[in-house]
């Protein structure tokens, strides 16, 4: 199917912009439209689409004569009194921001009143309504006698233009309702040809009330102005359609900034993997753990997608903080297992975190400062509102506070991290949009003057989308991402740096065809991978260290995808998908020739072969299916399962608890052959009391028929024959995951329990039976509820335990002529460290309403750790004093005390 290149030409690029100044004023606007035959309403209509423009006017003081309204970039208020004049009508624009028409005889009396208009229209808007009695949606009626018409509305806020999540959609007259999902989306089917009305009603936001006249199928885009609201007023009145229940993903959890803000944060920051580690079934063994485990894979079994570029590197400050930045994501979803046809390349889940549009209207400056944290963000628009810019920075510097530690090793530690996003988009046409995403990230870490670790990531993407047709869309992406890190010695005889990473360019082209009862996905993606060889450099006059390099390796990974999402009836949800990878590992490189019988060792070479650069060394192709199927039970309850084969061409070479800057990725090659897993899933989804409680019994279960780990006191640094040291086998991991969710005006509260085993068997150790692997943990539980006190101020908690993780210890030792002592220790992972739990508090004050000066503030006290708990990151084993053939057990702790915070946040509007 695919055709094996020998040469891979990489097209590069270049971007230049140029953002001056803020968009024009409303009164200066140059627009441009063709309308032949139309009403005015219509052109206000077609201007208020085109433009972002609202306005607003009674819909009988109009004239319904129909002309043509041709103009080409002239300004909007010449083109408002050609419309308004015939008719007798003004206009005055409103702060900047929309457009009232009346009557030309009020317009001359309102200057007196101006202010006081401008109140009442605050008053009006704050409300939801506007001067229009009542709303006309669709054109024709349905042909079908007894079908309905369907709506489908945005929800945004008025100011931002952020999604809002979670709002109560109700039509009381009909008793039909639902809720706005992550996007701000809702869709409701309303019987035409008579009139309703529209409740919409979210907390801290003015309540929406209108009429509307239902002829057909419609838009609605509605947005909400933020208002001071009496919790005790604010009334759920519709059932909500939960996802919880009807989506047809399985494995799917989705998280919006607003809970992941709720939690309580480390020294101040909001984290999206601390997010992600509420979810049943993924875990993390610990403080200065990097990334996260999902239902038994390794942290390299996770790919991580900002947008559209994929990050090898989730941790910052060695896995205390995550590199994504909160303050510019849209929304974040985990795929568990069973992974869409769209997502490959990595065994055990996808994280994709897709990042949000700066503000359309007006600008936004907010930051926040920690006790070692500080960020900075800025969003607004430009080229007339055709562009918006949204740019994130964040910075971090622990040394003050490890100096006050009173432990001199600590005190003389440094730690620093930095990360920065700037986000363009821009409207090239109604159905063109180009985006630009640049970011780039670093960390810094020393310890004692001894030794440090340091990462830096850049990356830039170009991704353009196209609307061909209402049903049919098209997205095209370009990425390019380099990681760099290195572990430098600081100090003695073998002072030097251990350099290492990966840098890769991905195009990828996807297809969406979205119809009401059936939608379809297809495309390609394609990725170089240029793994440098790993190198040491000396480091000082009086360092030992030769200078080595090990070769670079390169690999090409291509896959044409396909998926169709099915609702054959009501209650039947299928969602299908296949995904063909062609896996290519290339030259030049020199690599060694074993023997027939497969053993892969020193003694046992028979040649050496050299491939020329570009050259097909070993190719792998594999065929993935992906199923999910959802079965209705009843509005309240659903069964939910799936099946996804995924494999894995790139990983982490690390015999550490977790990844390390020295650790190296290993690209598959003829001897180290790809991970292959097939994954499954089932359960159980039921929503009690209006969906207020939502309720899931998960069970999984992963085989992976292809897997390696490491030979005991493996050497994986510098080892240009890496195969040598790594042993073939399989793997598994089964489980349960159950979690409970409740809700109401004033508490929030989630709690979710996991039970599971994740299981290697590999020729060579442990005399060939099975053993658990480094990050199996039978038990986790998490616990996270908030308590809003008022519109201002809330309670947040977080409790975690999680089981011991294995380790491999010595148990008895012998002395060898009562010179050497030599431990003896038991098969590998037979015994487990302490169990680790912690429990977080957090009081938040929110941000301010001062509209007068367009400034907000709020307040982040968070005790992390509450009661102190000497977590064990691992255990390690020394000789005790005076008994030499003793070894006596230390706990490792990171965090081993309680750590308190405040961290100030600020809003310019």
């Amino acid at each position: 199917m695919f055709i094996h290149l020998r040469y891979f030409l990489f097209l590069g690029f270049f971007f230049h912009f140029l953002v001056a100044g803020k968009a024009q004023q409303l009164r200066l606007k140059e627009v441009s439209i063709n309308l032949e035959q139309a009403t005015i309403e219509e052109t206000l209509t077609k201007l208020a689409e085109q433009y972002q423009i609202r306005f607003y006017y009674t819909p009988d003081d109009l004239s319904a004569q129909r002309l043509d309204y041709l103009y080409q970039n002239k300004p909007l208020t010449n083109i408002l009194e050609e419309l308004l004049t015939p008719a007798s009508l003004g206009y005055f624009i409103y702060r900047d921001q929309s457009v009232a028409i009346l009557p030309q005889e009020k317009i001359a009396t309102l200057t007196a009143y101006r202010e006081q208009f401008y109140q009442a229209l605050d008053g009006q808007l704050q409300r939801g309504t506007s001067p229009q009695d009542i709303i006309t949606i669709g054109n024709d009626q349905p042909s079908q006698e007894g079908s309905t018409a369907k709506i489908v509305g945005r929800l945004a806020d008025a100011n931002t233009g952020e999604p809002i999540i979670g709002a109560t959609v109700f039509w009381p007259e009909l008793q039909n309702g639902t809720v706005s999902d992550s996007r701000g989306l809702w869709e409701t089917n309303i019987p035409p040809g008579n009139q309703h009305e529209l409740q919409i009603q979210y907390i801290g936001y003015g309540s929406f009330s209108r009429q509307f006249e239902i002829i057909g199928d419609g838009f609605l885009d509605i947005k909400l102005l933020p208002v001071a609201t009496d919790l005790a007023t604010v009334i759920v009145l519709a059932e909500a359609q939960d996802d919880n229940v009807s989506s047809t993903q399985a494995g799917l959890s989705t998280f919006s900034v607003r809970s992941i803000k709720d939690l309580p944060t480390l020294l101040g920051e909001a984290d999206v993997v601390r997010s992600v580690l509420t979810t049943a079934g993924v875990n993390s063994i610990g403080e200065g753990a990097t990334g996260f485990n999902v239902r038994g894979g390794a942290v390299d079994q996770n790919l991580i997608l900002q947008g559209g570029s994929i990050l090898f590197n989730a941790s910052h400050a060695l896995g205390f903080y995550s590199t994504i930045n909160p303050e510019i994501i849209q929304d974040v979803a985990l795929y568990k297992s069973i992974l869409p046809a769209e997502y490959g390349g990595r065994l055990s889940s996808v994280l994709q975190v897709d990042m949000r549009r700066g503000k359309q209207t007006g600008s936004r400056v907010a930051g926040g400062l920690g006790p070692v944290t500080a960020k900075l963000s800025a969003e607004g628009s430009f080229a007339e509102g055709k562009g918006t810019y949204l740019l994130g920075l964040r910075g971090a510097s622990a040394n003050w506070l490890l100096r006050q530690v009173n432990d001199i090793p600590i005190s003389r530690s440094e730690a620093t991290f930095f990360d920065g996003n700037l986000l363009l988009h821009y409207d090239l046409t109604e159905k063109d949009q180009l985006r630009l995403s640049l970011y780039r990230a670093g960390d810094d870490f020393s310890y004692n003057q001894e030794f440090g670790f340091n990462y830096k990531t850049a990356s830039a993407e170009v991704n353009y989308t196209r609307k061909i047709r209402e049903e049919l869309s098209s997205e095209l992406s370009l990425v390019a991402n380099r990681l760099s890190s290195s572990r430098t010695d600081l100090a003695g005889a073998e002072s030097g740096a251990l350099l290492t990473g990966i840098t890769y360019y991905k195009l990828k082209e996807v297809i969406r065809h979205q119809e009401e009862d059936w939608s379809w996905t297809a495309g390609l993606e394609t990725i170089l991978y240029h793994v440098p060889g790993q190198e040491q450099t000396p480091q000082g006059a009086t360092s030992t260290l030769p200078n080595l390099k090990l070769e670079d390796e390169k690999g090409w990974e291509s896959a044409l995808f396909g998926e169709i999402n099915w609702h054959p009836w009501e209650q039947l949800s299928v969602k299908a998908g296949l995904r063909i990878n062609d896996y290519q590992y290339l030259g030049g490189r020199t690599l060694l020739e074993y023997g027939p019988d497969g053993n892969y060792d020193l003694s046992n070479v028979v040649d050496t072969l050299q491939y020329a650069s570009g050259e097909t060394i070993e190719s792998y192709f594999t065929i993935e299916p992906r199923l999910s199927l959802r079965y209705q039970l009843s509005p309240e309850q659903s069964v939910r399962g799936g099946y996804s084969r995924t494999s894995q061409f790139v990983n982490q070479v690390f015999n550490t608890d977790t990844p390390t800057p020295q650790s190296q990725f290993q690209l598959s090659t003829p001897y180290i052959k790809p991970f292959l897993a097939h994954n499954f899933s089932l359960g159980y989804f039921r929503n009690f009391r209006k969906n207020r409680w939502e309720t899931s019994v998960e069970g999984f279960y992963r085989a992976i028929d292809q897997l390696w780990d490491y030979q005991d006191f493996a050497a994986l640094n510098l080892n240009p024959h890496l195969e040598t040291e790594l042993l073939d086998g399989q793997g598994r991991a089964y489980g349960l995951e159950a979690s409970i969710k409740g809700r109401s005006l004033r508490f929030d509260g989630q709690v979710s329990y996991t039970w599971s085993r994740t299981e290697r068997q590999i020729t060579g150790i442990n005399q060939g039976n099975w053993y658990p692997s480094n990050f199996d943990q039978p038990h986790n539980i998490n616990l996270s509820f908030k308590y809003r006190i008022d519109e201002r101020q809330s309670l947040s908690a977080n409790f975690t335990f999680a089981s011991g993780r294995p380790t491999t210890a010595p148990i008895v030792s012998y002395t060898n002529g009562n010179t050497i002592v030599v431990p003896i220790y038991t098969e590998r992972n037979q015994l487990r460290i302490p169990d680790y739990h912690r429990l977080d508090l957090s009081y938040n004050i929110g941000m301010n309403k001062n509209k007068e000066k367009g400034f907000k503030t709020s307040w982040d006290f968070t005790l992390y750790n509450v009661y102190g708990r000497k977590n064990p990151f691992s255990v390690f084993y020394t000789q005790r004093v005076n008994q030499r053939r003793d070894f006596v057990a230390n706990r490792l702790a990171i965090l081993g005390t309680i750590f308190p915070s405040v961290s100030f946040n600020f809003e310019f509007l």
